[in-house]
């Protein structure tokens, strides 16, 4: 899930204001083996917060690497803030599915091929189809974690509005994707 769903929201309230509801209305991320999310607390949505950025999820009582959390950035606007932010999976997810996934292939071809091409009895060939399996299955747990999440960025998109009590802003272009352009005098 690439930075392709961004949203741009506005708000009367300050950037401190929009934290501390964004605290209160959250349970902070920090792990136990006593709750069946995995997480203390009880409310529905999770944080992580860095200076005026956040990082939000909705709490699930199953396991979903692939689940979207909100990234924010809360920005001062003349007397309100402005709520830039996008849904992408968690960054530590990004970077270990491509390398776990390219490891899992070269071990499974590495059986694969000479199990392949000199079968020794006919039972082989069910470890073949077994090993294609495994592949299929790795390849399309991305795609099918990302289908049981489908509503999440919706019910975040609402958790954030309603609790910042902020709005879709008219244009919607965050800073970073404006266009500086430099004309000579």
């Amino acid at each position: 899930m690439a930075k392709t769903n961004t949203i741009v929201l506005r708000t009367d309230l300050s950037p401190e204001e929009c934290l501390r509801r964004l605290g209160e209305a959250t349970d902070v991320c920090k792990r136990t083996i006593f709750s069946l999310s995995g997480y203390k607390g009880s409310k529905p949505v999770l944080a992580k917060f860095d200076g005026s950025q956040c990082m939000l999820w909705k709490r699930i009582y199953y396991r979903n690497d692939f689940r979207p959390c909100f990234y924010g950035t809360l920005v001062p606007q003349d007397r309100g803030s402005r709520i830039e932010g996008y849904f992408d999976v968690d960054r530590w997810m990004k970077l270990f599915t491509p390398i776990f996934l390219a490891i899992f292939l070269f071990a499974n071809l590495a059986v694969l091929i000479p199990l392949a091409s000199h079968p020794r009895k006919e039972g082989d060939w069910m470890g073949v189809c077994a090993i294609l399996l495994m592949i299929i299955f790795a390849a399309f747990l991305p795609k099918f974690g990302r289908w049981l999440a489908r509503d999440q960025e919706t019910f975040l998109k609402q958790f954030v509005e309603t609790t910042l009590e902020a709005e879709p802003e008219a244009g919607g272009v965050t800073i970073s994707q404006r266009f500086i352009e430099n004309k000579p005098l």
